[in-house]
């Protein structure tokens, strides 16, 4: 199973840490990853620069609001949306 979108409210460095090794593989590419707690919490934002270090994830972690940091699995390829044109190829 994957998953298009996933969040989380972990607190914790150790919650943190465990969620994302166990999860961040099976969320799909292009998927939306939430950490909460990322700017309000030293071991959810530890686990979480630690992880994507360990991995060498190209992940920038946008700011929401002060706590929560949003990114996108990388490995997605956007597709023209049901009914928008598309110029032929030259």
């Amino acid at each position: 199973m994957q998953w298009r979108w996933r969040g989380w409210t972990p607190d914790f460095y150790r919650s943190t840490y465990h969620e994302l090794v166990h999860l961040y593989p099976r969320l799909a590419a292009g998927g939306i990853l939430i950490i909460d707690d990322y700017g309000a919490f030293q071991g959810a934002r530890i686990a979480t620069d630690l992880y994507i270090a360990e991995h060498r994830l190209p992940l920038f972690l946008s700011r929401i609001d002060a706590s929560v940091r949003l990114a996108v699995k990388p490995g997605y390829e956007a597709t023209t949306a049901p009914g928008s044109r598309r110029s032929p190829p030259p």
